[in-house]
């Protein structure tokens, strides 16, 4: 059995159901996401507030296309206030009679510190000018330590370095030593690997309230992993080549309900759920900047392959490993 989805099986997945979205939708090819979660958050007002008190990361959160806009916006109407302030202090100095396109030249010149094109670069002693090219300057210092903290900042972000990441497409559920376990594959495609990664697991369930309303109890607890064993190398993964994740279902697990006999009783149980989504994230650093990054993946009920295992993916093809991630993605069906 391969990790495609078919309507014809009804043994090694459950159909999907249509009630709740997900919160991490597969989007990207192989299946995986770009690691935003579909949530939105109502009843909380004064947005614009929010807005004033933490600008910067609103501005650093935006498509890198509008932040080039705010940039460029702000300085030119920078240079246009300061223009007409120009204009205002012209009267007794040198220049005399400034036009608004000299005006705006000036404002330039000062605040981007290239040099006056003038014959009198002390403007005639005049005083007006002294307090025009402090606060100019000194703004556009400030505009300047600013706007390159903040291209800085989004330029370097490691959010498109966790694409490299890879998870594969189904997690498989299966029998060994008398425990359910529930298995899925990570590997990472880059040749500069991430520092340190570790990964954690978190179910989402939804459950019902006796009274009847519109709203619903999320209840997210995090999923323990028999492997890797935290107690070993801190829990750190090898990414390189394909890594197993196991989470064994006993009773401290969230999957697990309060009844479980076998794995027929366990697909059952997990087939009634109303919504279920199992949250898969990796936290490393970036080996460049050095900047923490976070690689998010889910499966939901229709992505359970029961009675499977991970197929095989690697050879050693020309005195070298080979990940095939093809083979990557299947699963084979125990007997």
């Amino acid at each position: 059995m391969d990790g495609s989805e078919s309507d014809s099986d009804t043994t090694g997945f459950c159909p999907a159901t249509p009630r709740s979205p997900r919160l991490l939708r597969r989007g990207l090819p192989s299946s995986r996401t770009r690691g935003f979660f579909h949530v939105r958050y109502g009843g909380i007002g004064r947005f614009e507030e929010f807005i004033r008190t933490d600008l910067f990361h609103y501005l650093a959160n935006m498509p890198f296309r509008y932040l080039v806009l705010v940039y460029a916006v702000t300085y030119f109407l920078g240079w246009v206030a300061f223009t007409f302030w120009w204009q205002a202090v012209a009267e007794g100095c040198e220049p005399k009679d400034l036009t608004f396109r000299r005006a705006f030249l000036l404002s330039l010149e000062t605040m981007t510190t290239i040099g006056y094109g003038v014959s009198d670069p002390f403007f005639d002693d005049c005083r007006g000018v002294i307090p025009l090219l402090v606060v100019q300057s000194l703004l556009g210092l400030l505009m300047d330590t600013y706007f390159l903290n903040l291209m800085y900042t989004r330029l370097s972000t490691a959010v498109k370095r966790a694409s490299s990441i890879i998870f594969s497409d189904v997690a498989v559920v299966f029998e060994e030593g008398g425990h359910i376990k529930l298995s899925l594959r990570i590997c990472e495609v880059a040749k500069r690997p991430v520092i340190e990664p570790i990964v954690r697991m978190y179910a989402i369930k939804h459950d019902t309230l006796p009274e009847p309303t519109e709203l619903i109890d999320v209840d997210v607890r995090q999923m323990i992993l028999e492997t890797p064993n935290i107690e070993i190398a801190d829990g750190k993964l090898f990414l390189t080549l394909p890594t197993k994740v196991v989470h064994r279902v006993d009773a401290a697990s969230p999957l697990a309900p309060p009844d479980l006999q076998d794995l027929d009783d366990f697909q059952y149980c997990i087939n009634s759920l109303d919504y279920l989504e199992i949250l898969v994230v990796v936290s490393a650093s970036c080996p460049i900047t050095g900047n923490m990054l976070e690689a998010r993946h889910s499966y939901s009920k229709e992505n359970l392959r029961y009675k499977s295992r991970l197929a095989p993916c690697v050879r050693v093809f020309d005195g070298a490993h080979e990940v095939d991630f093809e083979a990557f993605h299947q699963t084979v069906p125990l007997k």
